[in-house]
């Protein structure tokens, strides 16, 4: 496990977003990135995870509703096991308390 942190506060490629980037791109097959993945420096890690040949699990803040499936391009991400979307709230409530 190699848990390391992002923050919206950090100048964009800054040495922290820099020190996390490189962090994440050492998450290749077998390893999985975990995070809502909603920041700059987020989304920029999961794209080193992805490209590390690392997997993908994204918390998402909000329900998914009856009919709801992932965007057309990360379809072939989820058939093929290495992306997973979860959330803890059912769709009707959609927001979190």
């Amino acid at each position: 496990m190699i848990p390391f942190q992002c923050s919206r506060k950090w100048q964009l490629n800054g040495r922290e977003w820099q020190m996390a980037t490189m962090q994440a791109a050492r998450i290749g097959p077998g390893g999985v990135g975990v995070s809502t993945f909603l920041s700059p420096c987020e989304k920029t890690c999961g794209n080193e995870i992805y490209k590390a040949g690392g997997s993908l699990i994204i918390l998402s803040p909000e329900g998914f509703g009856e009919r709801w499936h992932p965007p057309r391009e990360k379809e072939r991400l989820c058939a093929a096991g290495r992306l997973l979307y979860l959330s803890l709230y059912p769709a009707e409530t959609s927001k979190p308390d």
